[in-house]
């Protein structure tokens, strides 16, 4: 692999060439792991994309420098610039998992003017605030000094070493075992003390300027637990957020077809690939912050209570011993490993029904199991500990009597659901559910039901790019009108405010910005990124 930077703390890369012009696409991967994190997606990514897919100081092909200095969040930043600059590239999509979506937020929050949208991937460190920074700075501590002390060997006795996953891709598995087998103590000690914590951005996110997609694999219990609160915290003029069901914290890797597409289409909506640009059919609910949010906290709470059992595949190969206890690592790195599914309510006696084939357009409750669950917040201490006993299913039959009592039919216990299949391009699940009902003392509990309810939106309908000198026009589409109309900027309104045109005589990418005022949700924005005459956007 080629290398980036300064000696001592050179990072690798590699480039996948897209078709003639096709923009580029940064990729960066997670704490303990290497570029192999998207092994599976790069196939498919360059059918539109030139992809860059980086490995981290301290990870994969990269330098490990001694000094824990040279992880700092800045060092980092200006080594992703500094790669841009040796690939001649001003501006890229960036999509970071994990740790990398921490830092894909912090670059476009850095420099803006080079980023044209951000994708985050199942990152717990970007969705910490300052409690999470201060429980997990020490905990982080203690692993750089055991890892120093013992070296990395205690790691692969920990569910998130790869081997031990049951559910990646035979080749991204075979791929992140031979990267994971390259760390070495000072590049994962280095990476645990300046940089899990220090790159987190929490308070800087509602200044966030570049459109955003969050990417939650619903099997990742923590990061759906905090999704709500980061959807808050980010503008919800920008940003965008879907659901790829059954998928867990390597949401990239457990269903690529989905997630490819998913990128595919969010670059076309924000202009950044030709054939969208923000028209109406968006795949993605939206980030508002006065409504809905509620029901997404609602939602992603059901989510977790109302799971079900999934049996394992016979043909699923064996995973190593690992310890089932999770470590401060598996809460940092996410833990890889099919894990022991979120217990939830009683289920009614009668068999579930299966689930239909063709996705819905909210979330089943049945059909989804929490596995690997990916954690970044390290919990206290570094040994694993025993899991308890598990208490009784049920009481001890009575002692017999002399008088005979009636022998009672037997309930059959709830049928384990199998996993969804993929289906190469699915629809965005919506998580705004209606309430669930109040229970009633001794009736026996039901699945909650959730029901799609329509986001507010606001999008504009156009052309990505535009020859010089020719006027072009451009259509708002909402839910409902504003309040005081619509407000345009970067073209001329025209009609009753609807639309608007404009005549670009400048080679350059121009923006078009449209927002509107709702009473019950404030302000919505929209923004649409056009192509003047032979310019890249």
């Amino acid at each position: 692999m080629p290398l980036s930077g300064a000696p001592g703390a050179l990072i690798a890369y590699e480039v996948h060439e897209g078709p003639a012009g096709a923009p580029p696409l940064l990729l960066i991967h997670g704490f303990t792991a290497s570029s192999a994190s998207f092994v599976s997606n790069i196939e498919g990514l360059t059918r539109h994309f030139t992809v860059i897919a980086c490995d981290l100081l301290g990870h994969g092909g990269s330098d490990a420098p001694d000094d824990p200095v040279a992880y700092a969040p800045s060092r980092a930043m200006e080594r992703l610039a500094g790669l841009l600059d040796e690939l001649e590239y001003e501006s890229v999509l960036v999509c970071g998992h994990s740790l990398g979506g921490a830092l894909a937020l912090r670059f476009a929050l850095d420099y803006p003017g080079r980023v044209a949208g951000v994708i985050v991937i199942n990152s717990a460190s970007a969705a910490g605030d300052a409690e999470w920074r201060e429980e997990t700075r020490e905990s982080l501590g203690q692993l750089a000094a055991r890892v120093r002390r013992d070296g990395t060997g205690f790691l692969k006795k920990t569910r998130i070493y790869p081997a031990a996953s049951s559910r990646l891709p035979a080749d991204a598995r075979d791929a992140l075992v031979d990267a994971f087998d390259q760390l070495t103590p000072a590049g994962v000690a280095g990476t645990a003390e300046s940089l899990i914590v220090d790159v987190n951005a929490w308070e800087s996110l509602p200044g966030l300027s570049r459109p955003a997609l969050i990417v939650i694999g619903d099997r990742d219990a923590t990061f759906t637990g905090r999704v709500p609160a980061l959807l808050e915290q980010l503008p919800a003029q920008h940003t965008r957020w879907m659901t790829l069901e059954g998928a867990g914290h390597a949401a990239n890797l457990e269903a690529p077809a989905e997630f490819n597409q998913a990128v595919v289409d969010f670059a076309r909506e924000i202009g950044y690939l030709s054939g969208g640009g923000g028209g109406g059919g968006s795949r993605f609910s939206r980030g508002v912050k006065a409504f809905g949010l509620g029901l997404i906290a609602i939602g992603l709470a059901l989510l977790v209570v109302a799971v079900v059992f999934a049996n394992r595949d016979d043909d699923t190969p064996a995973a190593p011993a690992v310890d089932p206890t999770p470590t401060v690592v598996d809460e940092v790195a996410g833990d890889r490993v099919e894990g022991t599914p979120t217990a939830g309510p009683t289920e009614p006696a009668t068999t579930p029904s299966p689930p239909a084939e063709t996705p819905t357009a909210g979330p089943s409750p049945t059909a989804t199991v929490p596995a690997t669950t990916a954690v970044e917040t390290p919990a206290a201490g570094l040994e694993p500990t025993q899991p308890p006993a598990p208490a009784p299913t049920s009481p001890p039959p009575p002692a017999p009597t002399a008088t005979p009592t009636p022998t009672p039919t037997p309930v059959p216990a709830p049928t384990a659901m199998p996993e969804p299949s993929p289906t190469p391009a699915p629809t965005a699940p919506m998580l705004t559910p209606v309430p669930a009902p109040t229970a009633t003392p001794g009736a026996e509990p039901t699945a909650p039901m959730l029901t799609p309810v329509p986001a507010p939106f606001v999008e504009i309908e156009g052309p990505a790019s535009a020859s010089l000198g020719e006027p072009v026009t451009f259509t708002v589409v909402s839910h409902a009108p504003p309040d005081e109309g619509w407000s345009w900027s970067g073209c001329e309104p025209a009609g009753d405010g609807q639309m608007c045109t404009v005549t670009y005589s400048a080679a350059s990418c121009h923006m078009v910005t449209v927002s509107g005022r709702f009473e019950d949700i404030g302000e919505l924005t929209a923004q649409h990124i056009v192509a003047g005459g032979d310019a890249r956007c």
